[in-house]
């Protein structure tokens, strides 16, 4: 009887993962190709909100099942008294920007929302989600902002896999860090990093100045 009870358990895990791999496949499958041989500006790409994600994929792969990332809060200010007269709530599901494929490893890229304090800004964030195998191995934030600043920002050179990131330290200063890509742990790699006092211009201008351009170009 018990080998029969450990069966049927055994049996239904596996029934189990293979729904939940399933699921997972199907979520992956639904994000977009990064076209090859382009260079992607997240900052751009960020403001296309076209691609959702429903709410039980969002709830099962991107919050872990935390329901209050799913509803933002705010409040209505009297801009001449500047009071606050009221307070609201809204629904605000991330979205889909799109996936790379290195062999059997994909980095699936999608928008975060930190926006439940009506007292604070509302942060969009671009965060990439790493799978080896079906299986979740790390995730990273690529961007970061609101509606006046931005705290991380980054492009991509698909032709490499090459990622430069900007990213404004808890000292308001500028670090800049030249990342790559790969099928293997550690996934993501630092070439270079850099730190600044002030921003030197757009990410392209940027790589210019550091010299650092002909290296997020080359091609392996």
């Amino acid at each position: 009887m018990k080998k029969i009870i450990l069966c049927i358990l055994i049996s239904f895990q596996f029934y189990a993962y293979a729904q939940s791999q399933s699921s997972l496949d199907l979520f992956l499958n639904s994000f977009p190709s990064i076209e090859n041989k382009e260079i992607v500006t997240f900052e751009s790409i960020i403001l296309d909100k076209q691609n959702t994600i429903d709410k039980i994929n969002a709830l099962l792969y991107i919050y872990g099942g935390d329901t209050s990332r799913l509803i933002c809060r705010g409040v209505y200010i009297n801009m001449e008294s500047n009071e606050i007269t009221g307070q609201y709530t809204d629904t605000i599901l991330p979205y889909k920007i799109g996936k790379i494929n290195i062999d059997k490893t994909i980095f699936a890229f999608y928008t975060t929302h930190n926006c439940q304090n009506e007292r604070d800004f509302w942060w969009t964030n671009g965060e990439v989600a790493i799978y080896e195998n079906g299986v979740l191995q790390d995730k990273c934030t690529i961007y970061r902002a609101n509606e006046y600043e931005a705290e991380i920002n980054s492009i991509l050179n698909t032709t490499n896999n090459m990622l430069f990131i900007q990213l404004l330290n808890k000292e308001k200063k500028i670090e800049y860090k030249l990342l790559r890509l790969s099928k293997n742990k550690p996934y993501i790699t630092e070439v270079k990093s850099i730190k600044q006092s002030k921003s030197i211009g757009n990410l392209l201008k940027v790589l210019e100045t550091l010299g650092w351009k002909e290296l997020f170009e080359l091609e392996y």
